[in-house]
């Protein structure tokens, strides 16, 4: 990972950020450009602190995942490297409510939703269920999912993201 660690937030990962705030417990951001990752948090002084992540669903995809649809333990694999990245943040990321990623392929899975259905954690874990059981031989779990290795790496990391740091919903800032 070549990421530089410190980033300008783009504008709409900053307003979306600001707007999620709730009972004074700010939100975590997750933002994705081409094969880099980072986590955004406020600085509590009206700014932001980055922090570059080995998270990055391309990159995650093309290490761990041989075809559009993981083998089990393909996914093993990855949610280990996740794991791994995620207990090094522990700390960084902790206190947070909600997740807001400005990357294209949670506007995606939030589509594939029920109008009005939020992408809460349980709904996140539902969603990768669904993926488990498709790379367990059960094609029909995957009907209505986003497909492709990206995706399937997208939903493992908002996964482990969502139940490492105890948030409750992932949204797009978009």
């Amino acid at each position: 990972m070549n990421a530089p660690s410190a980033i300008a937030v783009p504008a709409t990962l900053a307003r979306a950020l600001r707007d999620a705030a709730v009972d004074g417990r700010s939100a975590l951001g997750f933002h994705v450009a081409d094969a880099n990752a980072w986590l955004v948090r406020d600085d509590g002084q009206g700014g932001w602190q980055t922090e570059a992540v080995a998270l990055s669903p391309q990159r995650i995809a093309e290490r761990h995942f041989r075809a559009d649809l993981p083998r089990p333990v393909e996914l093993e694999h990855a949610i280990d490297h996740v794991e791994d990245e995620l207990t090094r943040l522990a700390t960084w990321a902790s206190g947070r409510h909600t997740l807001v990623s400005d990357d294209p392929g949670v506007a995606e899975l939030m589509a594939t939703l029920p109008m009005g259905q939020s992408l809460d954690r349980e709904t996140v874990e539902t969603l990768f269920q669904r993926l488990a059981s498709g790379a367990l031989g059960q094609p029909q779990a995957l009907v209505g999912l986003p497909t492709g290795r990206r995706a399937a790496a997208l939903l493992l990391v908002l996964r482990e993201l969502m139940h490492h740091f105890d948030l409750h919903q992932a949204i797009h800032a978009g």
